[in-house]
């Protein structure tokens, strides 16, 4: 088998994939992802103002709540922190899933 030499447009092409290929195979794409904003963040913002409106707002539903205040902490804090459970497995499944494809194969079939 020859040998074809590579174009420099080929050249950084191969230098990037194997890059990338380094880079994900540790879980690197968290670390890749990092600097951009995690879902920990968007949780936090989205957290603080849900929990304000609603303390704000709580007493309008009054009518609707049975066995419980409408500025219960306990409920407050449970349904947050479901909430935020749920932002992070939905965002980890896929992250995991693409951690796990192997680079030269996702190329490959491009």
């Amino acid at each position: 088998m020859t040998s074809i030499p590579l174009t420099p447009g080929e050249r950084r092409l191969m230098m990037l994939m194997r890059f990338f290929a380094v880079l994900f195979a540790a879980g690197g794409l968290i670390f890749l992802l990092r600097p951009y904003g995690t879902v920990a963040d968007l949780d936090r913002v989205g957290v603080a103002i849900g929990l304000a409106l609603a303390f704000v707002f709580a007493q309008s539903v009054a009518a609707f709540l049975f066995g419980v205040t409408p500025r219960d902490p306990v409920t407050f804090a449970s349904v947050s922190a479901v909430l935020v459970l749920t932002a992070m497995v939905a965002c980890a499944v896929p992250a995991l899933r693409a951690v796990r494809v192997d680079p030269v194969e996702a190329f490959r079939n491009e």
